[in-house]
């Protein structure tokens, strides 16, 4: 079994059955896509990296509980800042113990900030990062920055490429009665939402320059959250081809 990087993916202990069952109870709050009482995730991840071999792994991810979390803003040379406070944040370890933290507020769910390993400081998204608006209702859209993790992912490190300009994925709900299959069962009354987005990239040592074309494809079932995760980045370069990304939830543990 592959490792996401060096440092993660914890092997999974044990296996989970599960029977296939169909959800289709109706949620109570918009945050019911995003539970926010707590839960742990298991997902099976397989990578079609262009011409090289597919991967497989496994990923768990534990929700915390509710914490409040304080930013400085406006610190500079001459001014300590002003602190600001973030209440009931709900913070998502993933296996190789990195924290993200999320709120739910008025305009939807967001991530405010991250933590790697080891009790580093907080790291905050220079700018929120939207991962569903409300109303969560058909023609509903956002957008947020992005990078292409699935193509830089497999690139020598004396390659040298690098973005010419950051980009932005733009995301759409499409479906609010989705149905989806995926290991742990069968689910109703998904969301499904759609990005997308398109990068420009350099590359030293006669790569030329290169257009990525990204998909992003997410589905969110009621009272569970997070349930299948597709995404395609496709190059214009032969070099690179087209690379493919599938999450798919195993097990969930309210």
């Amino acid at each position: 079994m592959n490792r996401l990087t060096p440092r993660i993916m914890s092997r999974v202990g044990s296996c989970f059955l599960s029977l296939v069952f169909l959800v289709s109870c109706s949620p109570e709050t918009e945050h019911t896509y995003f539970p926010l009482d707590g839960g742990r995730w298991h997902y099976a991840i397989t990578i079609t990296p262009g011409y090289e071999v597919k991967e497989t792994m496994r990923s768990i991810r534990e929700s915390l509980p509710l914490t409040d979390v304080t930013r400085i803003e406006g610190a500079s040379e001459t001014s300590a800042g002003v602190p600001v406070l973030y209440e009931n944040v709900l913070p998502i370890r993933h296996e190789n113990d990195t924290l993200y933290y999320y709120r739910a507020n008025s305009q939807g769910i967001e991530r405010l900030a991250f933590q790697s390993s080891g009790g580093s400081a907080l790291r905050w998204e220079d700018n929120v990062r939207p991962v569903l608006r409300y109303p969560l209702q058909k023609g509903q859209s956002w957008k947020t920055s992005s990078q292409t993790y699935l193509l830089v992912r497999r690139l020598p490190l004396d390659m040298g490429l690098r973005a010419t300009e950051p980009f932005y994925m733009h995301y759409t709900i499409e479906d609010t009665q989705a149905v989806v299959s995926v290991p742990a069962g069968t689910y109703a009354n998904c969301l499904k939402v759609r990005g997308q987005g398109k990068a420009s990239f350099i590359g030293y040592r006669g790569t030329g320059s290169i257009d990525v074309t990204i998909e992003h494809i997410d589905h969110y079932a009621p009272h569970v959250g997070l349930i299948k995760s597709q995404r395609t980045e496709t190059s214009s370069s032969q070099l690179f081809g087209t690379n493919y990304y599938l999450m798919e939830l195993s097990a969930y543990e309210p």
